[in-house]
């Protein structure tokens, strides 16, 4: 969502509740703050990861808070939410 328009990302959210059935639930990740540098993640082994620095493709449209995000899911109850160290901001909202 942070990559597109507050329009385009409310017709999306909206078509994401037609989506999901009764009681189903959508794990939706923003960013927390613009990102200075992006990371990717490669899998070294069963218990390791490393980061890698990665190009910006694309910025973020728009940084969403709390309030924008629950309005973007009106039809879902937010079931959990944090920000990461990596300032992340993830939620579980459940139709």
């Amino acid at each position: 969502m942070d990559y597109l328009d507050r329009d385009t990302a409310s017709l999306v959210a909206a078509k994401l509740s037609t989506l999901v059935r009764e009681d189903g639930a959508i794990l939706a990740i923003f960013h927390a703050r613009t990102p200075a540098q992006f990371h990717r993640y490669r899998v070294l082994d069963a218990h390791d990861l490393e980061l890698v620095p990665a190009p910006t493709v694309v910025q973020p449209q728009h940084v969403y808070q709390n309030r924008e995000i629950q309005n973007l899911f009106e039809g879902f109850r937010s079931s959990k939410t944090f920000v990461g160290r990596d300032q992340l901001r993830e939620g579980v909202f459940i139709k």
